[in-house]
């Protein structure tokens, strides 16, 4: 009797092991035979789910950016933390998160893949980039408002965070013991900022 496989239980096994082979060998390096070895099925089998190795790095991503959304927003609606206490802990989770999950490779990967090329399913990929900006943003305006932070352009502020996330994670040292120094200055500004 034939196996009965339950087609998106499959689809997101492919997504999970596809994620892992992408964060080891990047984009351009993966290969469908790389993803179907790790998934332990053939390459025919991939093209009942997928088109082609585009669309499998497309939905890995969008997995990536919306776990990333999901850890921001419970950050963003912590009752418990002020708003500089909030952008010091949105900024130091997503930071040390590279040290043991490669989500954040794959932020950084279509992040570069973004910055050469663009297509239809890329720029969606990107709107995230632009949810967590104004993630920022709505926390400085709120944290301005709010009398918790002195008055600066919300949105050069939230431009420069995100700018240094991107940075930690790009660079190869946001890894190792060089990131207390980094949480130190971005901290340092983040203090600054207080009203």
């Amino acid at each position: 009797m034939p196996k009965i496989v339950d087609y998106e239980v499959r689809r997101k096994e492919i997504l999970e092991n596809a994620s892992k082979v992408f964060a080891v060998k990047g984009y351009e390096k993966t290969r469908l035979a790389d993803i179907s070895e790790k998934c332990g099925v053939g390459r025919t089998t991939l093209y009942q789910y997928f088109k082609n190795k585009e669309e499998i790095f497309y939905y890995t991503a969008t997995e990536a950016f919306e776990q990333i959304k999901e850890k921001v927003e419970t950050i963003v609606e912590d009752e418990n933390l002020t708003i500089p206490e909030k952008l010091k802990k949105l900024i130091f989770e997503l930071i040390t998160e590279c040290e043991h999950n490669f989500m954040f490779v794959l932020l950084v990967e279509v992040w570069v893949i973004l910055k050469r090329e663009s297509n239809e399913k890329m720029e969606k990929v990107n709107q995230y980039n632009k949810d967590i900006i104004d993630i920022i943003n709505n926390l400085i305006s709120d944290g301005i408002e709010a009398k918790e932070l002195k008055t600066v352009d919300s949105e050069s502020m939230a431009d420069i965070l995100f700018s240094f996330i991107q940075t930690s994670l790009i660079q190869p040292s946001c890894c190792n013991n060089d990131l207390r120094e980094r949480m130190n200055s971005v901290n340092f500004l983040i203090d600054g900022l207080k009203a």
